[in-house]
């Protein structure tokens, strides 16, 4: 006589790996669902990153086409608006579009490599995958199988030695903050007293001291924060990234605030004014009274006059491409190898 093995329930155990296996009525797997939830935090974060290094590669753009500008009109820009400001800034307006150029040709490279990892990796992404890989594919009859480009076959032995010796020496994202914090603040000084002089703008000021302040204490109080808060617990590898990008967002719109917006605030009502065809302010009887001594100030603070000036202007762009590449390597790593059944 045949046995009959007892019936018995499901256990929660069964019943989840059941709704793992099967696909959800989308057509979606959950797993794949729980996974693409958990990624629009960092897709999120991707496209900020993008936008910022966007939005810094525009301004000094603009501002180096605003020297050409200058450069291509002296007769009308330098007798009528400027004065004698024009005369003495002639020799710095090569200087200023090259390094100019050059601070948006970085921003635009980052830009590039971030787009095209992402269209190989078919995920937003900042870099090639783990493995100094260019890409992955899978072959479309073994997806165990993966095809991958890796640099060190591309390079010497011997080169690729120096590479791993050079990365391992590089300092961290944090000293490397602390080196440029130190040589900014003292740029800032410079241009915080060269600006109190010039811009009749009390609120311009005041913007442009709170930035330095600030910039000077970002670092002390995000570290007391954060050992305040884990003084009663082991700190550990998320606290210390979380620190570090804590701190680097903090630097980058210290860097915003003082590098693009308290100019493009200062310039922005006499650009939007002016007739570039002409270069001449339409006609106004305020205007020799009020906005002629207001865009001498302008002038003087907007354009170089020395190379302490040049390194000032330029330095918030070189901070920002390396604050922006520090959080692209602080960014939450997450590795997913799910297959969409649509």
């Amino acid at each position: 006589m045949a046995r009959v093995a007892p019936h018995t329930s499901p256990t929660d155990n069964d019943i989840q790996q059941q709704q793992i296996r099967a696909p959800s009525a989308s057509g979606v797997h959950p797993v794949a669902s729980i996974a693409l939830a958990s990624l629009w935090p960092l897709r999120v974060y991707w496209l900020a990153i993008v936008t910022m290094h966007l939005l810094v590669g525009a301004y000094f753009l603009l501002y180096a086409a605003t020297y050409r500008y200058f450069a291509s009109n002296p007769q009308t820009v330098a007798s009528y608006l400027l004065g004698t400001v024009q005369e003495s800034t002639e020799h710095f307006h090569t200087p200023v579009q090259g390094v100019s150029l050059a601070i948006v040709a970085a921003h635009a490279l980052v830009v590039l490599k971030a787009i095209v990892c992402s269209v190989w990796s078919r995920d937003l992404v900042f870099s090639p995958p783990p493995g100094n890989r260019w890409f992955m594919t899978s072959r479309s009859d073994d997806d165990s199988q993966l095809r991958s480009f890796s640099i060190k076959r591309l390079m010497s032995p011997r080169l690729s030695m120096a590479w791993a010796t050079i990365k391992r020496k590089m300092p961290s994202e944090l000293e490397m903050l602390q080196v440029t914090n130190t040589v900014e603040v003292a740029l800032q000084a410079y241009q915080a007293n060269k600006i109190s002089h010039l811009v009749a703008k009390p609120w311009i000021n005041r913007l442009m001291v709170a930035a330095i302040v600030l910039n000077c204490w970002t670092i002390p109080i995000v570290n007391f924060w954060y050992r305040r808060k884990s003084s009663s617990r082991l700190r550990n590898l998320n606290d210390v990234r979380s620190e570090t990008l804590a701190k680097l967002l903090l630097d980058a719109l210290v860097d915003t605030v003082y590098g693009i917006a308290v100019p493009s605030a200062i310039f922005y009502p006499y650009a939007t004014t002016i007739d570039l065809s002409t270069g001449l302010f339409p006609p106004n009887p305020d205007f020799f009274v009020v906005w002629r001594t207001d865009m001498w100030a302008t002038a003087n603070q907007f354009l170089v006059s020395s190379y302490v000036d040049l390194a000032s202007k330029m330095m918030p762009g070189v901070t920002l491409l390396f604050g922006l590449w520090s959080m692209q390597r602080s960014r939450p790593s997450t590795v997913v190898n799910l297959r969409l059944v649509l």
